[in-house]
């Protein structure tokens, strides 16, 4: 009888491990199939917004459409892309970069000023980098080049004159238009050395 028991026992045993095991497989295939479907989501989601908020620049007229005018190549988007790409091939963006493409003159000359004032030309370029990513025309990018610039515009921190001046520069700047300000600033910052 003991014999009976032990076996009852042991046969008891072996079906409440058998049903804890297969419990704990659903569960750990219910989380996993629940992880992919929320990662999907996610992915569905991110290109959802990437399709709905990157600009049309490489859209000829044609495809856009007689009555819509395609978008001028010097746009304040197309700088940051052009600057993303070149901090992600290793070069710091100049001045120089920044006027070869498509900068405005006016901002160019403001930029160029703050640089003859003894200002830093890389913490000047990430400033501007860094307003211009934190505004209207920063929407328009990727969730990568957003991150490169910003991270590279925390590299070179500037003077709050310099920040100041850019930021009253750029107060009317979109994504598709440069509406620069002539700063203030720009003439009175001076660096401090």
């Amino acid at each position: 009888m003991r014999a009976a028991g032990a076996a009852a026992a042991r046969i008891e045993a072996e079906f409440c491990r058998a049903d804890r095991d297969e419990v704990h497989a659903r569960k750990r295939a219910a989380a996993e199939a629940a992880a992919r479907n929320a990662e999907e989501r996610v992915r569905e989601q991110i290109a959802a917004e990437s399709a709905h908020r990157m600009p049309s620049f490489e859209f000829t007229r044609s495809d856009r459409g007689a009555e819509e005018p395609s978008p001028a190549l010097g746009t304040p988007a197309r700088l940051l892309l052009a600057a993303a790409r070149e901090i992600l091939s290793g070069r710091a963006p100049t001045l120089a970069f920044l006027a070869g493409n498509w900068l405005d003159p006016v901002v160019s000359a403001a930029l160029s000023a703050l640089v003859r004032a003894g200002f830093d030309e890389a913490q000047v370029v990430a400033a501007f980098l860094g307003f211009l990513c934190e505004g209207d025309p920063g929407a328009t990018l990727d969730r990568q080049s957003r991150r490169v610039l910003l991270k590279f515009s925390k590299q070179y921190p500037a003077a709050p004159e310099v920040q100041g001046a850019i930021r009253e520069l750029l107060s009317g700047t979109t994504a598709l238009s440069w509406r620069p300000r002539t700063p203030s600033a720009v003439g009175s910052a001076t660096a401090r050395g």
